[in-house]
C-alpha cells in the first residue's frame, strides 16, 4: 500500500457525509477542496504542535471524543479581530487543543505569537513551521 491511499480513501470518506452543506455553506466538493487545500500546507500536521491530522476528523471539535480522536478546525493565522481575514491565505489546520489555546491564555495571539509562546514555555511545537515563520 503506497503512503497515500490511506489518504485517497479518508478523502472518499469526507465525500460521504451526511447531507450537502457543511459549517461554512459550502458543498461537499469544496469541503474536500477546503480540507485538502488546509492540510498540505502542513503535510497533514496541525500547525502548531505537529500533531498528525486526520481529513476524516475535520470539525469533529465539538464532543470529547472528536477532542480526542484528532478534531481539528481551521485557524486565522492572524485572528479577526486583529484584522485577519476570513479567506484560505489566513486560514491552517490546527487540532482542537491548539486552535482553542487550552491553558495558555492564546486569546488573539497570531500565529507567530503562539508559536514563540508554545517553544519558549516548553509545549510541543511544529518544529517544521516554527523554523519557516520565525526563521530559527
Amino acid at each position: 500500500m503506497s503512503t497515500s491511499e490511506p489518504y485517497k480513501a479518508s478523502i472518499r470518506d469526507l465525500l460521504r457525509v451526511p447531507g450537502t452543506e457543511d459549517q461554512f455553506g459550502q458543498g461537499v466538493m469544496d469541503r474536500v477542496l477546503l480540507i485538502y487545500n488546509l492540510l498540505k500546507k502542513t503535510g497533514r500536521t496541525c500547525t502548531y504542535c505537529g500533531r498528525k491530522l486526520d481529513p476524516t476528523m475535520y470539525g469533529k471539535t465539538d464532543t470529547m471524543l472528536g477532542q480526542i480522536a484528532g478534531g481539528w478546525e481551521k485557524e486565522h493565522w492572524i485572528p479577526l479581530d486583529r484584522g485577519g481575514k476570513d479567506e484560505d491565505r489566513n486560514w491552517w489546520p490546527a487540532c482542537f487543543m491548539c486552535n482553542r489555546g487550552e491553558g495558555t491564555g492564546k486569546g488573539t495571539m497570531t500565529g507567530r505569537e503562539y508559536l514563540a509562546w508554545r517553544k519558549r514555555n516548553g509545549h510541543a511545537v511544529n518544529e517544521a513551521m516554527y523554523a519557516r515563520v520565525l526563521g530559527r
